[in-house]
């Protein structure tokens, strides 16, 4: 049954998108990856079970208008999803449920135990802005890991 809300999550609350006067088209999908039993050979497939340590691997598709407009993907990171990495190097972050952003190396948590850098594990939601001379290629693609918590 957890398994079946995660992918719930992650189906639905992964992606919003803004444009600046430029139509945008996004589709997602949600992978597990998978170890051969010899731990070897490493493989994806369509996430249709969960388990808690599974890494996911999440992708965005996006078509624009080719207008040569850029435009920002945001997406909450499912709270039992911990983020691990991205395929964009420009991404931005948000450890606050995306009340302020950075990078991951510039931010802080202040908490029980006092103020410390912030790390992935922070992370609550990710922005990537497209840049007009990609957006005018019509299309591309984002991708993201997590860790089941």
């Amino acid at each position: 049954m957890r398994s079946a809300i995660i992918l719930t999550m992650c189906a639905s609350a992964f992606f919003g998108a803004t444009a600046v006067q430029a139509q945008i088209e996004l589709s997602r999908a949600a992978y597990v990856e998978r170890m051969s039993d010899n731990g070897k050979v490493r493989s994806i497939e369509p996430a249709t079970s969960l388990s808690r340590g599974d890494t996911v691997v999440l992708v965005v598709d996006w078509r624009s208008d080719g207008a040569r407009k850029s435009f920002v993907v945001s997406s909450p990171i499912p709270r039992h999803l911990k983020f691990k990495s991205s395929s964009h190097d420009r991404q931005i972050v948000s450890i606050d449920n995306g009340r302020s952003w950075g990078r991951i190396g510039t931010l802080r948590v202040n908490d029980r135990f006092g103020s410390r850098r912030a790390s992935v594990e922070d992370v609550t939601h990710l922005r990537w802005t497209i840049p007009s001379h990609q957006s005018a290629n019509g299309s591309g693609k984002i991708t993201y890991s997590a860790i089941v918590r």
